[in-house]
């Protein structure tokens, strides 16, 4: 575990390196300009509101350390230090994730992807331990997608479908625009069929069905 209460990483005053190793300020001794006029909506919902004010603020300019003494230890007497690790664990992922979707709509494609790959990976190594209905508000969060949810599969390579079904499209979703992977055509129809994701890396997509008639998608979650 990195230790940012004695030590800062390299290149710590830049938005990008708070993006990739998380939030190693200090928040007793926080001082800003008053920059932000307005607080974007995913802010109201986020578990560590300090980490995600300081990457809202990193965006007016770089951040600055004093070795100054500001504050001292505060001992389990924190807000967060009352929180099982595992409910600050998906706080955290929660955060990151609000954070992804705020950036998204700032078209920051470096911050979102950093923080997308951040959160799936902290999914896959800390699956185990996070509770499974945790992971359906995430993808949610990051789809706005909560009706058409597909997540049983998410352990699975192989997806059983039992409908008439006339052609599957797998897509990833991007930003800004979606990329066909599979194609998967059935003239004449078919009542049942599976298909097959072993290829595909860690991540959500989207499964779109033509039934002969109209188009339906479905969001599948990928995590081995």
């Amino acid at each position: 575990v990195d230790d940012y209460i004695t030590t800062l990483p390299g290149n710590y005053e830049t938005i990008d390196t708070m993006a990739l190793k998380g939030n190693y300020i200090q928040t007793p001794s926080v001082v800003f300009r008053n920059v932000v006029r307005e607080f974007p909506v995913e802010f109201q919902d986020a578990f560590f509101g300090d980490y995600f004010l300081y990457m809202i603020l990193a965006q007016y300019g770089k951040l600055k350390f004093f070795p100054d003494q500001m504050a001292v230890y505060r001992n389990a007497v924190g807000i967060q230090s009352k929180h099982t690790s595992t409910k600050r664990l998906q706080g955290g992922i929660k955060t990151m994730a609000l954070m992804w979707k705020y950036f998204v709509k700032q078209k920051n494609e470096l911050i979102s992807n950093i923080l997308h790959k951040r959160i799936w990976e902290y999914l896959i190594a800390n699956r185990k331990e996070i509770s499974q209905d945790f992971i359906p508000q995430i993808i949610c969060i990051m789809t706005g997608n909560e009706s058409n949810l597909f997540v049983e599969n998410i352990f699975n390579e192989e997806l059983d479908y039992r409908e008439n079904v006339y052609m599957h499209d797998v897509l990833k979703d991007r930003i800004g625009f979606s990329t066909i992977l599979k194609i998967f055509s059935y003239p004449s129809g078919v009542s049942s069929t599976t298909i097959n994701l072993g290829n595909l890396l860690n991540g959500t997509y989207t499964l779109q069905t033509y039934d002969n008639s109209t188009w339906s998608d479905q969001q599948i979650v990928i995590l081995r």
